[in-house]
C-alpha cells in the first residue's frame, strides 16, 4: 500500500461501515414495524442469515475468481456481477406491485399488517376496556 492511499482507505472504511450500519438499522426497523412480536426473533435470524451469508461468501468467491483469472480481471468481473445484481434488485423493487395496507407482497404480510393494527388498537384501550 502506498502511503498516499491511506486516507482514501480510511475514508472508504468509514463509508462502508456507515452504509452497513444504516442498512442494518433499516432492516431491523422494518422488521420491528412489520413483523408480529412472536415472530420477531425468527425474522431477525432470517435477516442475519440473508445478510451475513453473502457477506462471507462473496469475498471468498472473489478470491477464488482472482486466483483463477488474475486480480484485475477477477475484481472487474466481481464488480460487474455485483452491479448487475444491484440493478436487478432495483428493477424488482421498482416494478413490484404495491399495496396501501401492507408494504410487502403476499397474504401473510397483509395478515401481519392487520394483526399489527389490531395490536395497536388493543394497546390504546384502557385495561378495563379489554
Amino acid at each position: 500500500m502506498r502511503s498516499g492511499s491511506a486516507p482514501a482507505l480510511a475514508a472508504a472504511a468509514l463509508l462502508a461501515g456507515a452504509g452497513q450500519g444504516l442498512g442494518q438499522l433499516g432492516g431491523l426497523s422494518l422488521l420491528n414495524s412489520a413483523v408480529p412480536p412472536r415472530r420477531l426473533a425468527e425474522a431477525n435470524a432470517a435477516l442475519n442469515v440473508g445478510g451475513y451469508l453473502p457477506a462471507g461468501l462473496l469475498p471468498v468467491s472473489a478470491g477464488y475468481l482472482s486466483d483463477a483469472v488474475g486480480l484485475t480481471t477477477g475484481a472487474t468481473v466481481f464488480a460487474a456481477a455485483l452491479a448487475a445484481l444491484a440493478l436487478l434488485g432495483a428493477v424488482l423493487v421498482l416494478t413490484a406491485p404495491r399495496s396501501a395496507t401492507a408494504p410487502f407482497i403476499g397474504g401473510e404480510m397483509k395478515a401481519t399488517g392487520r394483526a399489527l393494527e389490531n395490536n395497536r388498537r388493543n394497546t390504546q384501550k384502557s385495561p378495563s376496556d379489554r
